[in-house]
């Protein structure tokens, strides 16, 4: 969640939003300076680069985010159905399968995926929004032009 001006909160949906919010230090006393810099700076736990690749490597990642904010949400989504589906209904069900299909809000409340466990109004912003008909029109109309490009047809 981010702080606004106006002392609300609103979901993290962008990069910019990382970018913005101060970083706290983490068990190890490490502070990033903000979230974007502790997403990025984390990378580096699980991947090695040569020290000679490093400076093109971090900008490689700051590039790659803001796509990748964008692209969780969607798979947020594909992942509630389909571990609704696995729980509840106890029915293996494919991404491909999963992309068109739209829970009620009260399934999706049953499903809240771990990163955002303790985090309820973000995840009531993400289901109130898969549930606005409006909002499912337009991400049909998104999914119906990619499916039109040739080197996405298989991925939709």
């Amino acid at each position: 969640m981010v702080p606004l001006r106006d002392g609300g909160l609103e979901p993290a949906l962008t990069w910019a939003h990382y970018k913005r919010v101060a970083d706290v230090p983490d068990s190890d006393g490490r502070d990033f300076g903000t979230v974007a810099d502790r997403v990025v700076g984390e990378l580096w736990d699980f991947f090695r680069v040569e020290p000679e690749w490093s400076d093109r490597a971090v900008r490689r990642a700051y590039n790659a985010c803001p796509k990748l904010i964008t692209d969780m949400h969607y798979e947020a989504n594909v992942q509630a159905v389909r571990t609704y589906h696995a729980k509840k209904l106890r029915k293996k069900v494919e991404k491909k399968e999963a992309r068109t299909i739209w829970l009620t809000e009260e399934q999706y409340m049953q499903v809240i995926l771990w990163w955002c466990a303790t985090h309820w109004d973000c995840w009531e912003y993400f289901v109130k929004r898969w549930c606005d008909p409006e909002w499912q029109k337009t991400h049909e109309a998104c999914r119906q032009r990619r499916l039109k490009m040739p080197a996405l047809e298989q991925i939709c």
